[in-house]
């Protein structure tokens, strides 16, 4: 479960998340990009959908038996206008083959960090989320302190986890519904093979 601590690709991310707040006003018209909300990781056996709002950023994405996407709001990848009420957030998706048909508790899950300290537990839709709070997480813009939560999906082992800054109402509850919402809406598009 390597591959749900750190990517490159989120750092840098979660750098570009930072400074957004200057890109809200992108237009949605002709200028925007097209809107990313649903790909296909782990060979097409995982369709990560975006909640509502959200975009797949398709410079992250990375394809094969492991995969790896970053999620923004579409207003800060240039997709269009967001509704105000999204806050600012970064999640990340990971895939890799699992090793088990069995759905990770909430140890597995914390052991992906293991110098992270447990802030907060949530269980929504019988999943485990929690806060994680990890003071060697240290990059600009971002709390050490995030949200994650994995499953098995058709054989892959999906791990999702949400990033934003201190103060940042995603890191109340709100942050494990954002969760809940992807990762039931990626369960449904891979269910229906979209």
């Amino acid at each position: 479960m390597s591959t749900w601590t750190c990517k490159g690709a989120a750092a840098a991310a979660v750098l570009l998340l930072a400074g957004c707040d200057e890109l809200a006003g992108l237009p949605s018209g002709p200028g925007a990009a097209p809107r990313v909300t649903r790909i296909a990781l782990a060979e097409g056996d995982v369709v990560l959908a975006a909640p509502s709002g959200y975009c797949i950023d398709p410079r992250s994405v990375q394809r094969g038996r492991d995969g790896f996407a970053v999620i923004a709001r579409c207003d800060t990848l240039g997709m269009g206008r967001t509704p105000a009420a999204r806050d600012l957030a970064l999640i990340t998706a990971a895939t890799q083959p699992a090793t088990t048909a069995a759905q990770p508790d909430a140890r597995t899950i914390a052991s992906a960090k293991p110098s992270a300290r447990l802030a907060a537990r949530r269980t929504i839709g019988g999943r485990p989320y929690l806060l994680l709070a990890d003071p060697g997480h240290k990059v600009d813009g971002a709390s050490p302190t995030h949200w994650r939560t994995a499953f098995v999906l058709n054989g892959q082992a999906v791990g999702l986890a949400l990033y934003a800054g201190d103060g940042s109402d995603t890191l109340g509850p709100g942050g494990a519904r954002l969760l809940a919402e992807t990762a039931e809406a990626t369960r449904a598009a891979s269910a229906d093979g979209s």
